[in-house]
This record gives structure tokens, C-alpha cells and sequence, in this order.
């Protein structure tokens, strides 16, 4: 059962109760990602993220951090993405009350020491090298300034170099001053727990200096001025060209994203989707290929990314365009249209089976949605879509001035012509 309670200083504090867990997850969720961020202090959400575990009022040092919370059999995790950045901790039932504590003394009360903050920076430039020398994690870099060139959204949400040395500790504590503040804020839980107690205890770890933050939220809208299909490349000497290929789609409150969800899962989610079947099964042209969905405050995007040999790229591009035109032409049969959506659905209850992805997940809602779905809500909305629906959605999406395409491998700019016109060929 999913309970809410907004406190008098504007946080809201949400549980759902799992009766036969034997654990409880506990999230502290915060609107603020690298799309609040500017040129000069890219990177600051995520460097942010990572100083929490370096100490905190009742435990100053990383190594009071560490024991206590794998003391207490726990385990703790963040992460930060474009508009999120979010903390958990996963603890047996028993110290749920523990889990609370130790969470929020992290989140509310950090200590920001300077030789902590100076040693960080290295750390954080280490995790930016390792992404940039795998040609797969870094695609996904390419393809967000591709698809979001000039806007905070295609920065890098770990930052640069240059923008992680120039930070101070006074940026970190301003940045804590502005986006920590209650109203911007949701914690959420789910397991064995009682929602009065819950909420209870999560009240008595707020101070009158925390409570008075008033920060001014905001980012820079995104500007659609697209004409034509987006394209990077970078140039690598590599075994494989990797790519992710971006269509441009709708925010997360917009209606038609559960019909998207299900165009999703037809065309590259698993061994049964459209793309595997054509590419690996039928062709061989790669190893894997998988499509995704992105939703934000006020964009989103179907993603298909994969790495196939340096000359099939070519080959496997029009593959792509290929099945994306056929949803605008074609009727998906029942049969497949029954399949796709029992995949979803599958695979969404498999999701909020732990209670800490529960918790994550009905905080997520909160802090980004017009409303809380409940799981079966959830399932009907999957359950409605029609193959009218998708062939509705993909007219509208499915056209060239909507697509991005970020590529890594051993290609230059006048190879750009050719994939434009393979790209074009989906209008």
C-alpha cells in the first residue's frame, strides 16, 4: 500500500508497504541533474554525488561511512543523470530506523573537507578517462551533444577536465544551498515498515538551517529548431564502429510515452524484438542491437545503439531506417502486439519487486509526474495501446528532422554525407 505525507517544510516523504520483505530500501531523491549546470561548472551534480560518502556530521571520514553502513548489513549506492540525483540504502527491516539516520545525516549534513574535495577531483577525472577510452560508454556522450548541442542536456553529466579542476569547496556548499532544500526534495521507502513511524523518525533529523533554504530552481528549456538529421562522428582506429542512433519523442507526463514504450519493445527490447531478429538472427550484421526509451521534463528519446563491423555500417544503418518505417506503414499484428506487451509488462513487475527499486520508483514519480501510478495502473495503460495507436505515434515521430546519429570508428566528416542520405530515407 503506497502512503504520502508532505511535511511543514514542503518535503515529501512516501512509502509503500511490503509486509514479507525482510529488507527495506530508503531513497533520498533530489531534482537536480547536469541539465542545472552551466559551461563553467559542469560537473558539479555528480561531483556533488560522490562527496557524500567522504562524511557526514555523526560520521566524519569515509571510513566511519563505510563501516557503519556495511556494519548494519546495508548497502549504498547514488547516481546522478540529467535532471536526477538520487541516493539509496538498502538495510534489513530490523535497522530500518538506522537506515534513516545514516542516510540523511549523509544527504542533509555532509562535511566537505578541502583535502577531500582536492583528492576527489583525481578520482573523477580517472572515472571521465575510463569512459572515453570505451568507445561504448562513450558514445553515449556523443550522442547527447549531438541531439542536444547548446543546451546543459548535452554536457557531460561527470563534467570536463577543466570544469572538475576549477571547482571549489564554496561551489559545492553554494550548489547544496541551492538545490538541497526540501521542496526539491522526496524520500521514499519501501518494505517492512509503518508509514506514521516512518515519516516520524525521517522528522527528527531536520535543523531550522536546513529548513529556511529557498533556492531558485531552474534550467534552459530545450529549443527545437531541428531541420535535419543531427550527426557526430568521431574518428577512432577501432575493431567496430559503435553507434547510437537518437529519435526525439516526447517528456514523461506526455500521454502517448506508454505507446511509445510499447513501439520500444517491438523493435529492440530481447531476443524476440524486431531489430534482433532482422540484424543478429536473420543477417548476422551484429552481436546485439537494443533500442531505449528516455523521458525528461520537457523532451525524450527512443535510442538504438549497437557495434557491428567497420563495413556493415553502412549495411546495418539501412536495416534500422528500415524498421523504423515499417511501424509507420505497417500494422502490427495481434499476435505480436500480445507479445510485446506481456514483455513489458514482465519486466516492469520484475522491476518494483525490491523494495528499493519500489521505493525509487514510486519517488521518481513524485518528483517528476503529474501523478503517482500504482502498478496496475501501470499495466491497464500498457494493456490500451492499439496497433492504430502505434501506427499513429510512429507517422509522427519517425521523420528525418527528428533523428540524431553519434558514431565512433574509423569515419570522417565527408563520410557524413552517406549516412544523412541513409537517414533521410525514413520520410
Amino acid at each position: 500500500m503506497f502512503q504520502k505525507t508532505t511535511l511543514k517544510n514542503g518535503l515529501r516523504v512516501l512509502t509503500s508497504s511490503m509486509p514479507g520483505s525482510f529488507s527495506v530500501g530508503i531513497c533520498a531523491l533530489v531534482k537536480v541533474g547536469s541539465r542545472y549546470e552551466n559551461e563553467k561548472n559542469a560537473g558539479i551534480t555528480h561531483f556533488s554525488e560522490h562527496m557524500f560518502l567522504k562524511g557526514s556530521r555523526k560520521w566524519p571520514s569515509q571510513k566511519d561511512l563505510s563501516f557503519i553502513i556495511e556494519g548494519s548489513g546495508a548497502y549504498f549506492n547514488g547516481l546522478t543523470s540529467k535532471e536526477l540525483t538520487l541516493f539509496e540504502i538498502q538495510i534489513p527491516k530490523e535497522k530500518a530506523i538506522k537506515g534513516i539516520e545514516i542516510l540523511l545525516d549523509m544527504v542533509l549534513y555532509s562535511q566537505i573537507k578541502k583535502e577531500d574535495f582536492e583528492k576527489e577531483k583525481g578520482v573523477i577525472n580517472q572515472e571521465i578517462n575510463r569512459r572515453y577510452d570505451s568507445p561504448q560508454g562513450y558514445i553515449w556522450n556523443l550522442i547527447d551533444e549531438t541531439m542536444w548541442s547548446g543546451n546543459s542536456l548535452g554536457q557531460n553529466t561527470a563534467g570536463y577536465k577543466e570544469t572538475i579542476q576549477k571547482l571549489q569547496t564554496k561551489d559545492l556548499r553554494e550548489f547544496f544551498e541551492k538545490f538541497y532544500i526540501p521542496q526539491n526534495m522526496v524520500i521514499s521507502a519501501a518494505g517492512n515498515i509503518n508509514h506514521q513511524d516512518f515519516v516520524k523518525n525521517v522528522e527528527k533529523f531536520f535543523d531550522k538551517k536546513f529548513e529556511e533554504r529557498k533556492g531558485k530552481l531552474e534550467f534552459l528549456p530545450l529549443k527545437e529548431k531541428q531541420k535535419e538529421p543531427n550527426l557526430k562522428i568521431e574518428f577512432r582506429k577501432t575493431e567496430q564502429s559503435h553507434f547510437i542512433l537518437g529519435v526525439k519523442t516526447f517528456d514523461i507526463n506526455h500521454p502517448d510515452k506508454f505507446i511509445l514504450n510499447v513501439i520500444n519493445s517491438l523493435l529492440g527490447v530481447g531476443w524476440s524484438s524486431r531489430l534482433m531478429l532482422n540484424i543478429r538472427s536473420q543477417k548476422g550484421l551484429a552481436y546485439s542491437i537494443h533500442s531505449g526509451t528516455d523521458y525528461l521534463s520537457d523532451t525524450g528519446r527512443l535510442i538504438i545503439n549497437s557495434g557491428v563491423k567497420n563495413e556493415m555500417i553502412s549495411v546495418v544503418m539501412k536495416e534500422v531506417v528500415k524498421e523504423l518505417k515499417r511501424f509507420k506503414k505497417e500494422k502490427v499484428s495481434d499476435s505480436e502486439l500480445t507479445q510485446a506487451k506481456e514483455k513489458i509488462k514482465g519486466r516492469f513487475l520484475f522491476g518494483v519487486e525490491l523494495p528499493e527499486d519500489q521505493a525509487e520508483w514510486y519517488g521518481r514519480q513524485e518528483l517528476f509526474q503529474n501523478k503517482i501510478f500504482r502498478p496496475e495502473e501501470i499495466l491497464a495503460k500498457i494493456d490500451k495501446v492499439s496497433s492504430e495507436d502505434i501506427l499513429k505515434v510512429a507517422q509522427k515521430l519517425f521523420v528525418s528532422k527528428n533523428l540524431s546519429l553519434a558514431l565512433i570508428g574509423p569515419f570522417k566528416e565527408k563520410d557524413k554525407k552517406i549516412f544523412k542520405e541513409i537517414l533521410k530515407k525514413i520520410d
